[in-house]
């Protein structure tokens, strides 16, 4: 067993950084990662959302796994509340998910997927790339303030 690699976060004190998502405000969405797969090209994470956000449509460039720990979403295949379970596989296409109250869940995604422009034409890649250059920017601007 590889003791270097196992992770241990407290998730009720943990940072919240926004997400960065296109069409999106500052604050309305933000992330709590938990782990990024440099390896295989996956992140876990924690996805919060004020209530009346949205994630714009987007495809799906790998499986992506959902639990919603509080909440409830709107998404392509229906509404996922407190206790529900999404898995989305690679190339699943969806408009845009609502978040009608404030909502918070748990994410594994593997590739990531591209947002649409409103031509339907691909737009910005979101993948563990993109996550690590947030988690990386939002570390060295705390740093900053420190020194």
């Amino acid at each position: 067993m590889r003791e270097d690699l196992e992770i241990g976060i407290d998730t009720e004190n943990g940072e919240w950084i926004d997400l960065g998502l296109p069409n999106s405000q500052p604050g309305e969405n933000a992330i709590m990662v938990l782990r990024i797969g440099e390896e295989n090209g996956t992140y876990t994470a924690l996805i919060k959302s004020k209530a009346g956000t949205v994630i714009p449509p987007h495809r799906h460039l790998g499986e992506t796994v959902v639990f919603v720990l509080e909440g409830e979403l709107q998404f392509r295949g229906g509404i996922a509340r407190k206790g529900g379970y999404i898995y989305e596989p690679a190339g699943a296409v969806h408009a845009a998910t609502f978040h009608p109250v404030d909502t918070v869940y748990w994410v594994h995604v593997a590739n990531g997927a591209i947002f649409l422009n409103s031509d339907g034409s691909d737009g910005q890649i979101y993948d563990w790339m993109t996550v690590k250059g947030i988690y990386d920017a939002h570390n060295a601007s705390r740093s900053q303030l420190v020194n």
